[in-house]
């Protein structure tokens, strides 16, 4: 396996992914009763990231924000973290898989994600396990949005 390089921001995939499953958002993707209200059902956003990511023009120079190239920055990364934070306090289970990358990304990633739901990803087989592991977490029926 070997990482895809490339430029996306995790923490914008993150609050769509949240945006998913928030009832506040209830209505909002034509169906009228999704996402579910708080409470019906175990809400979950997964990510598969690299920690690859660019760095916004107004986290440039900041010290020490400025982790390299395609690496981010720590303001972005401790955004990110936030934004988790107020996710599992709404009752939002954030699960990660951090496949191969930016090793500078990986305590944030760790933090971000909820107790026991971080995978360090290297190859093939780790992944392949991870995702098992999840769906038995999931009772293995999750469903699927997108």
């Amino acid at each position: 396996m070997a990482p895809a390089g490339g430029t996306g921001r995790f923490d914008e995939a993150l609050a769509w992914g949240w945006r998913l499953v928030s009832p506040k958002w209830r209505g909002e993707f034509g169906e009228t009763a999704w996402p579910a209200k708080a409470g019906e059902t175990r809400k979950l956003v997964v990510l598969f990231t690299d920690a690859h990511t660019t760095a916004n023009e107004h986290e440039i120079g900041k010290t020490p924000s400025n982790l390299g190239w395609n690496n981010g920055s720590t303001q972005m990364f401790e955004t990110m973290d936030d934004q988790c934070t107020r996710m599992k306090k709404s009752g939002v289970d954030v699960m990660i898989f951090h496949v191969l990358g930016n090793v500078k990304g990986q305590p944030y990633m760790k933090q971000c994600a909820t107790e026991n739901m971080y995978y360090g990803v290297k190859n093939k087989e780790d992944l392949i396990a991870a995702v098992k592991k999840a769906t038995v977490m999931g009772n293995g029926a999750p469903r699927l949005i997108y």
